[in-house]
C-alpha cells in the first residue's frame, strides 16, 4: 500500500482527504502543521509515497492572535525542490487560497491546483487509482 502524504491543518478537510484517500486503496500520512510534515518526511524512507496533498494556508498563532500564513505549502514544495525531492513526486494543493503568481509559479514545476469550494473529486484522478 503506498502513501499519499497530507498537509492540512483544518481537521474537518484532513479528516475528509484521508476517507478519501483511503477509499483508493492508498494510506493517508496526515499533519496539522509544517515544520512537523517536512522532518517526519525526510527521516521517512520515501520510496513508499504515491503523492502529497498540501493545504496553502495554515494557522500561525502569536500573542496577537491567530491568522492565516500564506503560501505554505508552496513553501514546502519550494524546500523539496531545493533538497532535489520533487522530480517524480505527485503533488497537489489543496486550498481556498485563489490562484496566485507562488501558486502559478508552483503549478509550472508539475504541481497541480484544486480549490477547497470545488470539493475533492480530482483525487482519485490524482492518484491515479488504478495504480495503486
Amino acid at each position: 500500500m503506498k502513501d499519499v502524504w497530507i498537509l492540512e491543518d483544518n481537521e474537518m478537510y484532513r479528516g475528509e482527504l484521508e476517507r478519501v484517500v483511503s477509499s483508493f486503496g492508498f494510506r493517508p500520512i496526515s499533519f496539522g502543521a509544517r515544520n512537523v510534515f517536512l522532518r517526519s518526511y525526510f527521516e521517512s524512507g520515501k520510496e513508499n509515497v504515491a503523492g502529497m496533498i498540501l493545504d496553502n494556508m495554515v494557522p500561525v498563532f502569536d500573542e496577537a492572535g491567530c491568522f492565516p500564513e500564506k503560501n505554505i505549502g508552496v513553501g514546502v514544495i519550494d524546500e523539496l525542490e531545493r533538497k532535489g525531492l520533487l522530480g517524480g513526486l505527485n503533488v497537489a494543493l489543496y486550498t481556498s487560497d485563489n490562484m496566485n503568481s507562488e501558486i502559478a509559479r508552483v503549478c509550472d514545476m508539475g504541481v497541480s491546483y484544486h480549490c477547497k469550494r470545488n470539493g475533492n473529486d480530482w483525487v482519485g484522478e490524482f492518484l491515479d487509482f488504478e495504480k495503486a
